[in-house]
């Protein structure tokens, strides 16, 4: 028995976060697939702050990692600003690990990145800083503070996000760039929240 999670459950935990990005249900009530999006976003940013392992897991799995990364891409587009910031969060931790320091060339806990998901996250360091990392105040972009960055993307401007985001769309891999688009498109064609 494992005292941490097992390999195969981190990945399970993950592949089932990712089907709750999908949530796109609208009843009575109005969008409640947006309470299960958030929820998913929160629980994996509480996963990889919580374990390593857990995102060097994900690094190592091409199919699961440009899943994953293209779903919170599209999450970074969206015009709920709760959403969007906590995806904007979660796109920063998946870039630069924990502290921004992942190694670039392999994984933590002895597992190596896959040279795929390796190249997309060189590609979009180029766009996204890590505001971490800039002097990124979680306090003024929880309390919905414009001022929530230095250098980084403010994720609670969503102008601002979206202009600095635009640029992603350059990076060469489709899996990445369609999820993006799909966000920029839903994001443009939604009323205003």
């Amino acid at each position: 028995q494992c005292g941490r999670m097992c390999d195969g459950d981190i990945l399970a935990a993950v592949g089932a976060l990712l089907s709750g990005l999908h949530d796109r249900t609208v009843d009575s009530r109005g969008d409640v697939g947006s309470w299960v999006r958030h929820q998913s976003l929160c629980s994996l940013q509480r996963l990889f702050s919580a374990d390593s392992r857990v995102l060097s897991n994900v690094h190592s799995d091409r199919d699961l990692a440009l899943r994953l990364l293209g779903r919170i891409l599209h999450a970074a587009t969206e015009k709920i600003d709760r959403l969007r910031v906590s995806a904007g969060l979660l796109l920063e931790s998946f870039l630069y690990g924990q502290c921004g320091t992942m190694s670039r060339t392999s994984g933590i806990d002895g597992l190596e990145a896959d040279a795929v998901v390796e190249r997309c996250i060189e590609e979009l360091r180029h766009f996204i800083p890590n505001s971490q990392q800039n002097g990124y105040n979680r306090e003024a972009a929880n309390t919905g503070g414009r001022n929530a960055c230095k250098e980084g993307i403010n994720w609670v401007d969503s102008e601002s996000a979206y202009e600095q985001l635009v640029y992603a769309l350059s990076v060469s891999e489709e899996s990445l760039r369609k999820p993006l688009f799909e966000g920029f498109v839903v994001a443009g064609s939604a009323e205003p929240m």
